[in-house]
């Protein structure tokens, strides 16, 4: 079975909770991303900011007021989040539990990578992968359930 540090992303791009709405558009166009880790002033992940957190967001604010929105507001300060020395099988279970695409991995308490489903679509045994799929396709989403 392999390790987590062996499939992730190291060095990911990453947001500041600080920076507004904006940016995380821009950053996630600029690298074709479709989520980004957001991380405190002392470098802690707090949570992840995603396409589609930004879509419901943005009917909400309006344009002027994305320059005022802080991608830190739109997350809840409890990410889900793995160790680079944690099986890939753990992660799998993750994603399939909280219906997440991409787990920050977190070392010291500092963002070393990302794992999104694609780097285990590469390595997992296609049971594996339908099931995270037919998870994320069917599971009620954390926002929906109030998490």
């Amino acid at each position: 079975m392999r390790r987590i540090r062996e499939l992730m992303t190291a060095d990911p791009v990453w947001i500041a909770s600080s920076a507004d709405l904006l940016e995380a558009v821009r950053l996630m166009r600029e690298h074709d991303i479709g989520g980004l880790p957001v991380c405190d002033s002392a470098g802690r992940v707090v949570g992840m900011i995603s396409d589609r957190t930004v879509l419901m967001a943005w009917p909400r604010s309006g344009l002027r007021r994305a320059r005022h929105l802080t991608v830190g507001s739109l997350v809840d300060g409890n990410p889900v989040t793995v160790s680079p020395d944690e099986y890939a099988s753990w992660a799998l279970e993750l994603m399939s539990a909280h219906r997440a695409r991409r787990l920050p991995v977190v070392e010291g308490g500092r963002l070393v990578g990302i794992l999104t489903q694609t780097d285990l679509a590469r390595t997992m045994p296609v049971d594996d992968m339908g099931r995270l799929l037919f998870d994320l396709a069917t599971t009620q989403s954390r926002e929906t359930r109030g998490i």
